[in-house]
């Protein structure tokens, strides 16, 4: 760490040492951590009107081509009350992150962070706004402090972080997974609140009393997502993945995550960034009698074996490397039949 970041640190807390990121994937079907506090219903006694499944049972888009395990946050009309008073002003989760406070707050907030949502809007919500973050009255919650706004697929908050000038080929549709970050940093010079959609950069500008710290994006030990107490300017939808991180990623960081993944937002890394070997790619070629086998990309070394049978006891052995080049199996089509594999670390 560097002296500032222990610095950051202080002394001792009743909440423990503050994580470096906080993470929540759904894959047990509730509110559990994946690392950090479990999340919470704003109201536990609306705990019935979320539903955890896979995109397959909700028939909404797979992500990738692939299922996955998501919670659907409902709409709720914005006349429909209970004994608790209006129903929509107490829809959403709360959120405790444990990140601990940084950049030099004086109130126990986050100004450096990263916050990260694999994401899908649903069909629910006249308003056409989705709020994402409540940062502020939590007793008696009012508007909300970002929205997603149906019209152009943009994200923002109209006194402090526009809306407008995003790329209609970048931005966020109803009814598609996106990954949504936000990248935020109250303290540089300008501050920055910047928004990214699938790793695409819409603006960093920030107004108003955001443009502060301690202000308005800044995040408290606990806040609301997907919650507006004001005017029910809410859209249902589906969460695969939700990660909170210590300090602000950098444009080419977020880039680096691209969109929305069928198993979740990757684990921060330590130290530099590590490149990604080329894809593996297998290539066979044959004779009358003879099989090549050619192996490209990956990370291995790779070892091509075989065994005559498929019984348990009879042992894999090495017929050589095939990482990077080729290796030819005389006789495979006319001699001793068996089976192949490629071993790697």
């Amino acid at each position: 760490m560097t002296d500032e970041e222990v610095v950051a640190l202080g002394g001792p807390s009743a909440e423990g040492i503050p994580l470096p990121y906080a993470q929540w994937d759904f894959d047990a079907g509730n509110l559990a951590a994946t690392l950090g506090h479990d999340l919470q219903y704003i109201d536990a006694s609306l705990a019935s009107r979320y539903q955890f499944g896979t995109t397959t049972q909700f028939g909404i888009p797979d992500i990738g081509g692939r299922p996955a395990r998501v919670i659907h946050i409902p709409w709720n009309d914005e006349t429909e009350t209970d004994a608790g008073g209006l129903i929509f002003k107490r829809l959403g989760l709360r959120v405790n992150h444990g990140l601990g406070a940084n950049g030099g707050s004086l109130t126990n907030k986050l100004n450096q962070y990263t916050l990260i949502m694999d994401l899908l809007w649903g069909n629910e919500g006249p308003k056409n706004f989705g709020s994402i973050l409540q940062t502020h009255d939590f007793a008696n919650p009012t508007d909300g402090d970002m929205f997603w706004r149906a019209s152009d697929g943009s994200y923002g908050k109209g006194c402090c972080s526009l809306y407008d000038g995003i790329d209609p080929a970048h931005n966020h549709k109803r009814g598609e997974w996106a990954r949504v970050v936000l990248s935020v940093d109250l303290t540089s010079t300008p501050r920055k609140v910047a928004k990214f959609i699938n790793g695409f950069k819409h603006r960093e500008d920030v107004l108003g009393d955001g443009n502060a710290v301690d202000g308005r994006f800044a995040l408290p030990p606990e806040f609301f997502m997907f919650g507006d107490g004001d005017d029910d300017e809410r859209t249902d939808c589906y969460l695969n993945s939700l990660q909170i991180r210590q300090g602000a990623m950098t444009d080419e960081e977020v880039v680096a995550l691209g969109g929305a993944s069928d198993f979740g937002i990757p684990a921060p890394t330590a130290g530099a960034a590590v490149a990604l070997p080329p894809p593996l790619r297998l290539q066979l070629s044959r004779t009358a009698t003879d099989l090549t086998v050619t192996l490209t990309g990956g990370r291995g070394p790779f070892t091509l074996q075989h065994r005559a049978d498929l019984n348990p006891a009879t042992q894999w052995q090495d017929v050589g490397p095939v990482s990077g080049s080729s290796i030819t199996i005389a006789n495979a089509f006319s001699g001793a039949q068996g089976y192949y594999r490629i071993r790697g670390p």
